[in-house]
This record gives structure tokens, sequence and C-alpha cells, in this order.
């Protein structure tokens, strides 16, 4: 094993540390191309339509993929970054995450240079650790910003020996023959697996967000490629690119409520997190993992999430950065091939031995950097900390981003502009038939202007007389409507009134009309008398006239 292939898997368990620490409460999975054992790894090649492979010669430009060693969630950052970045590293108790993060997606295009990069705040962490500040090295700088944006997909073969060029061009031709996409892919590498020797594993790596969400769910993969068939094992974490940040979530709200409650009300969100600072205390930030990115984009774009009826501003999501650590002596900022220690150190008990593998540690644990009680390499020491704040700012505060293939020659970049044919401009005069004409469209336009505002004018007072008129008939509409009801409430009134008068004369007058016409019938008929036959016409219309007027009352 060479030293650089004793970098990366050293470097791969910082970066599984690095995974806990961000949220201990997550289950990293491990990644497909980093498996337990341990062999040499080809260097991954950038994808070539055209069969050409050039090898490490086709490393991509600054900041647009990250190195296949890397966990899923490994971290890059760009100038681009807020000002913000810088005021998270000072805070103790509640700590905001980075607010942006450069993905390639045609979605969200960003300018890879930031012009107001100058004009961020100084940057101070403090810490209790007294030592001398690490220098921030140009090693550091390239680990941090040369990482694939995205983890890889692996595809397990059966045989070792495959057609990689092969595959990966029906992989393409798949992608746009089955649902018209245009895969777009940043390169891929052949990776033995490391458990059987028999075995192989194509990593796939993508360069844009749309690709990625592409591959994870909305692809069904066939059974073989180039006539040799495949599995996938485990699908890649998903990326910073396809999160997002909810902002000022109570303390009090129940995270796993809350995940339901979004997975309700929107689509392809695959898991919720309560962010916590660098003390493992919660804060108010919640990190939303999609597994689309049109659903996060649509979101973005919003600018907000609806959450149990309540709007919560969204931002985009950016992780911390990667350290660079000598797996050889534990320091900072250099890989192992350029460390000149002779000697290897224990990361342990931080003691230098000639062989670390035969080193018999006493398991007294004590970090090299500041003698506290954790290993050398635990991204939780106070000192590796401040030399990730030192490199944030580093590369926030930088105006020239290095590459390793593109031409940074400004006279290339930005050639001189020709000779102006006038010198200056100051004794130059317009013509006067050109000047009276431009002064005449201005007066037409002023005039216009004026017009149009003494329309506007007009329309506003008859707007204001309108109202007027529309207040003062919905005043009358109501005093109708309260003499209405009042009406109708007498008139209720009058009814019952009226029935009583009815019942009184039904139960009264008339049984007592009755009584008067018998007893003045019988007293003329008295001693054999005849009754009179007026009496008795006149007794019977009077019952008669009582009873329709009591019918016909009844009946209104």
């Amino acid at each position: 094993m060479n030293h650089h292939d004793q970098d990366k898997i050293e470097n791969d368990h910082q970066q599984q540390n690095k995974d806990q620490q961000i949220n201990p409460w997550v289950n990293y999975p491990r990644h497909a191309s980093s498996p337990s054992c341990s062999r040499s790894r080809p260097h991954p090649r950038s994808y070539n339509v055209n069969g050409n492979d050039n090898g490490m010669n086709n490393i991509r430009p600054l900041m647009e993929y990250n190195d296949p060693n890397d966990s899923p969630n490994d971290i890059q950052v760009h100038t681009s970054i807020t000002n913000r970045l810088n005021k998270k590293r000072k805070q103790s108790v509640t700590e905001e995450p980075m607010e942006q993060y450069y993905d390639e997606s045609p979605s969200y295009p960003q300018s890879h240079h930031d012009n107001n990069v100058n004009q961020l705040p100084p940057h101070t962490t403090t810490s209790n650790v007294k030592s001398k500040a690490k220098p921030i090295t140009e090693e550091a700088k390239r680990f941090a910003q040369t990482r694939y944006a995205f983890p890889p997909f692996a595809l397990s073969f059966k045989s070792s020996k495959i057609n990689d060029k092969r595959i990966i061009d029906e992989l393409i031709k798949f992608s746009k023959a089955n649902y018209s996409f245009d895969l777009d892919l940043a390169g891929y590498r052949m990776a033995p697996n490391r458990c059987n020797t028999n075995e192989g594993n194509l990593l796939i790596f993508v360069k844009n967000s749309r690709s990625f969400s592409f591959l994870l769910i909305d692809i069904d993969w066939p059974d073989n490629f180039g006539g040799e068939k495949f599995t996938i094992e485990r699908k890649p974490a998903i990326p910073p690119q396809l999160a997002i940040i909810i902002d000022n979530v109570s303390y009090k709200t129940n995270v796993l409520e809350m995940e339901n409650d979004i997975k309700s009300r929107y689509d392809n969100v695959v898991k919720v997190i309560r962010l916590k600072n660098k003390n493992q205390f919660n804060t108010k930030f919640v990190k939303v993992e999609f597994n689309s990115s049109k659903t996060r984009d649509d979101i973005l774009n919003k600018g907000y999430m609806t959450i149990d009826y309540i709007k919560h501003d969204v931002k985009e999501y950016l992780p911390q950065a990667s350290i660079l650590i000598c797996s050889n002596c534990m320091g900072l900022g250099h890989f192992r091939k350029q460390c000149k220690q002779t000697n290897a150190t224990c990361k342990v008990c931080s003691e230098q031995v000639k062989d670390v593998s035969t080193h018999q540690c006493q398991g007294v644990v004590k970090c090299l950097h500041c003698g506290g009680a954790h290993h050398s390499n635990d991204l939780k020491c106070m000192v590796i900390k401040q030399f990730r704040s030192d490199l944030t700012k580093t590369l926030l505060s930088s105006t020239h981003k290095q590459s390793f293939n593109r031409q940074t020659d400004p006279s290339l970049q930005f050639p001189s502009l020709p000779q102006a044919s006038k010198q200056s401009i100051t004794n130059y005069h317009m013509p006067t038939n050109t000047q009276n004409g431009i002064m005449t469209k201005l007066d037409q336009i002023l005039n216009s202007i004026t017009k149009f505002e003494n329309t506007i004018g007009d329309l506003t007072k008859r707007t204001e007389v309108i109202e007027q008129w529309i207040t003062k008939k919905e005043k009358n509409d109501t005093k109708i409507e309260n003499d209405i009801k009042a009406a109708q409430l007498s008139n209720v009134r009058l009814d019952g009134e009226l029935k009583h008068q009815m019942k009184v004369i039904e139960k009264l007058f008339i049984p007592v009309l009755d009584d008067i016409i018998t007893v003045l019938s019988e007293l003329n008929i008295k001693d054999g008398r005849v009754l009179d036959a007026d009496f008795r016409s006149r007794s019977g219309l009077w019952k008669s006239e009582f009873k329709a007027y009591l019918d016909k009352r009844l009946k209104l």
C-alpha cells in the first residue's frame, strides 16, 4: 500500500467521524467504494463519450466534483457563500448552517466568481487551546475544494474484468431511449470488491442534482449492461444539493410529527433532521432531505414551506469544509507522502513509533494537538475546529480561485479594448438639429405624462364619488332592512292579538248569545203565547253572522 492509499483510507475514517459530529442521530451508510477491507484503488476517470481516457490529467475544474473516497456527505466550499457563514463560527450555543451550496443543475445557475468576497468581515474564533495557529496550506485548500459533488452509484458485478466504457455508453443510451433524459456524468471508475477479489464495483459519478435524482428514483434499472449482470446493494446517501434548511423551528416542535406533516404536504421527502451546534445542543434549524431535485427547487423558488398551517422560511443547505489530516504524523494540512516526519504517530496516545502496526498502545487517550482526552484526528478537537474555521475564512476571502487545468492569464480571458476614436467628450457638441429633435421628443413625452396624470386624477375623483354613493346606498339598505324586520315583528304581534280576540268571541260571546236567545225565546212563549216570528229570524241571522265572521278570520 503506497502513501497515497494510506491517506485515502485515513481520510475515510476522518469523514465518518465528521458525519457523526454533524448529526450523531443519523446512521450514515458506509460508502460503496469504501468497504471494511483495504486494497489500493485506481484514480477516478472523467467520463468521455469519445473514449479518450486521460487518467490524472482529466481532473475537473475547481469545485466541480468530490473525491470518491469521501463519504456521501463530503463538503465543498466556494466563494459565493454569504457572509453568514463567518457568523456561524462565532456562535457558542446556536450555530446557523451555511445557506448556499454549489450545484451545476440548470435550475440554479450560480456565478463562479464573487466580486464581493473582499467585503467579508474579519473572522475570529475563540478557543481555550493555547497553541500557535496552523498555517493554511495549498494542499488543505485543494483537499477541501476538489471533491466530487455527489456520492457515486455503485454497480456490483460478479466479474472484475468488465468493459466499463461500454457499460457507461449503454447507460446513457438507455436513459435517452426509455426516459428521454440526457444523463450528465462527471466521471466513472472501477473499484475492486475488497471482500471478494473476483467481483468488482463500477462507481458512477453524476454532475448535477437532476441526474442524481434520476438515477436515484426515476430510472428502472435493467438486469444487465454490456452483457454483464449487476446489482445495486445500497443507494447513495442524499447529498447537500438535495437538502434545504428550515428557519426558526421551535424547540418544542416534535421532529417526528413535523416530518409526518411535511411528508403529507410535499412529495419526495426522505428525512427531516434537527441540526445541532458544536456543543451538541438542538438549534432552531431543521434539515429536510429530498430525493427529487424538482421538488426541492420548487420549494426554494417559493422561499417557504407550510408546516402545521405556519409558513417557515427555507434556504439552501451547505455543510462544513473537509479537513486534511496526515495519517503519518497526525498533522494538519498535508498528505502522508509530503510528511517530513520519519516516525509515525499513534492517533490514540500521540506517541511516535517506527511502525504503527507493531506498536503496543497503552490505551491512554491523548490528543497530539491540544492534549485532550480524544484521538488526534477527532474532528471535535478545538485545534482542528480552529483550523477548519481558518480554512473556511481563507476560502471565502480568496479572490483568485486555483484551478488545475484552466488558463488564468487575464490578458487571454479579458483582452484589452481597442483605443477610443475620440480621446475626450468634454468639448464635443451635439448638432443643433439633433438636439432640437431630442428636446421635442422629451416635451412630447412630458405632455403625454401630464395627460396621463390628469386622466388618473379624473378617474380617482370618479372613483371617490362612486365609493361615496355606494356607502350611502349601503346605509339606506341597512335602514330599510331594519324597518322591514320591525314591520315583520309588529305583524307577528298583531296576529297573536287577533287570534286571542277570536278565541274570546268563540269561547265567550257566542255561548252567551245562545243563552240570551234561548232565555228570550222561553219568555216569549210563556203562558201559551206564540213565538214571535221576527225574533226567531233575527236570532238565527245573528248566529249565522257570528259563525261566518269566525270562519273568515280563521281562514285569514
